[in-house]
């Protein structure tokens, strides 16, 4: 008998395996935990069921991570919070992610550049984008 069925078996297994891991990886329920160091909001918020955004968990991320400054909030990015969320897993917290800063309206952001040369024109922020917090 040659090698061939045997390593064709071996793919095809470790395939089936890959594929049900990354389904499951998908179909998670992924929540984050935030505390706004501004506004002081804490809150533990889902943002995906079974591999779906949740709407209403999205909008409640929205208002966290708003421009406290004018109390503005905008729709962040989901893939962000995709993002954030596999950051706080791998680095395996138990406790609130520290939020600096999240949407910045283009004021906002604005009147930081004119305070800091290290703000971009065309922050990522203000298109909510970018999240600036620690773990």
């Amino acid at each position: 008998m040659s090698a061939w069925p045997r390593w064709l078996a071996a793919v095809i297994f470790a395939l089936g395996f890959l594929t049900a891991a990354v389904t499951g990886a998908s179909a998670q329920t992924r929540s984050l935990k935030l505390y706004n160091l501004h506004t002081k909001e804490k809150a533990e918020i889902v943002f995906k069921r079974g591999g779906r955004y949740d709407q209403a968990g999205l909008k409640k991320i929205n208002v966290i991570l708003r421009d406290w400054r004018r109390n503005e909030p905008t729709k962040m990015d989901p893939r962000l919070l995709d993002l954030v969320w596999e950051a706080y897993r791998q680095s395996g917290a138990t406790d609130y992610i520290q939020v600096v800063c999240g949407y910045r309206s283009s004021s906002t952001n604005s009147m930081l550049r004119s305070r800091s040369r290290g703000v971009a024109k065309k922050s990522q922020h203000t298109l909510g984008r970018a999240m600036d917090f620690y773990i």
